[in-house]
């Protein structure tokens, strides 16, 4: 079974009544769809802007928060990775503070060397804190950024009703990331 095509040009007036008659013709061969003739368009009267209306385009995302989260991202990674490496160096120094003080403390060294084998500790901690500080505010970031790109874009009617806030915090004894938000 074929197609059969027809197309009639018209001219509509207001007030006016027509009639058309669309003779059926079958075709000899189907012709391929790149050289199907154009359909030529009715004028009904109306504005040109009213006789074919531009599809309604999706809102677009803005890409600045992205590009946002990302230095972010990136400067949590770079603190992260840095006092994660002045945490290394610490501890080398506790080691061999150590090795110089004994296992059992500072019993028999002398004051200076256990001031700073205490100081190279509390050195240590504090970068520890600060690197699992720099890789969570990265790890939040990221995730914020994830979530940015997958969310759904709202409708204009819906997008006062719909918002949401991350949050996130980090500890020596762990972290969190919390999401909270109207959807």
């Amino acid at each position: 079974l074929g197609q059969a095509k027809a197309q009639q040009e018209l001219q509509a007036v207001a007030g006016q009544e027509q009639q058309v008659a669309l003779k059926f013709e079958e075709p000899a061969k189907p012709a391929p769809a790149a050289a199907a003739s154009p359909v030529t368009p009715v004028d009904a009267g109306l504005p040109e802007s009213q006789q074919h209306p531009e599809p309604v385009a999706e809102p677009k995302r803005s890409m600045v928060p992205v590009y946002v989260a990302a230095g972010i991202a990136a400067a949590g990674l770079g603190v992260g990775i840095g006092f994660a490496v002045a945490a290394g160096n610490n501890r080398d120094d506790i080691d061999a503070l150590t090795l110089k003080n004994g296992r059992s403390g500072c019993f028999d060294a002398s004051t200076s060397d256990c001031a700073a084998q205490k100081d190279a500790a509390q050195a240590r901690d504090r970068h520890l804190t600060y690197e699992v500080v720099g890789f969570s505010v990265a790890g939040a970031a990221l995730v914020g950024t994830v979530a940015y790109l997958l969310w759904p874009t709202s409708s204009s009617t819906n997008a006062a009703n719909n918002s949401f806030i991350i949050t996130g915090g980090a500890s020596p004894g762990g972290a969190n990331l919390s999401i909270l938000g109207n959807f």
